[in-house]
């Protein structure tokens, strides 16, 4: 009992139990949170708690698809459904939603990571035309080119570096 309730305090998703009827067994406190209510409203119908949710095919024995849009209140939650059975009988459901606009967040965090990965790639290839360019210079004995090469890549790099630091504080 112990590790079930430490561990519904721990899922950052909101998780919600009801009955064949569709009263609320068990709402853990992230649920509550994203719902604005005060505390776990334990009896209540979940149509009172999501009006928006339609649960009650479900619980009928029907099925809804995964990752559902569903609104309550001001906020777009993520819904997925999952009915429980016994020997063959629906006895209720357990419903985890997230809200859709941290998985939006979620989603933009990762087309950064990507954008600067592909920056970083690009970064690095032109690195190593730099460095080919130099060792051509070297090896057709052409110091005092390849010298220049590496003075203006310097002053190109410093030039950066000074801009960046003058315009982005820590």
């Amino acid at each position: 009992y112990r590790e079930r309730n430490a561990m519904l305090l721990a899922i950052k998703e909101g998780i919600i139990a009801v009955n064949k009827e569709g009263a609320v067994t068990m709402m853990n406190l992230s649920a509550a949170d994203m719902l604005n209510l005060p505390e776990p409203m334990i009896g209540r119908h979940i149509k009172e708690i999501m009006p928006g949710a339609n649960l009650m095919p479900v619980l009928a024995g029907g099925e809804l698809p995964p990752n559902v849009e569903v609104r309550a209140g001001d906020k777009v939650f993520i819904l997925n459904v999952k009915e429980m059975k016994q020997t063959g009988q629906v006895y209720g459901a357990v419903i985890s939603f997230r809200e859709k606009t941290e998985l939006k967040k979620l989603i933009n965090k990762l087309t950064e990571m990507k954008k600067y990965s592909e920056d970083l790639r690009a970064q690095t290839h032109e690195f190593s035309n730099k460095l080919y360019a130099i060792l051509g210079l070297l090896e057709l004995g052409e110091y005092n080119e390849a010298i220049e090469l590496i003075k203006e890549e310097y002053a190109i790099q410093n030039e950066q570096h000074e801009i960046l630091f003058q315009n982005i504080h820590s």
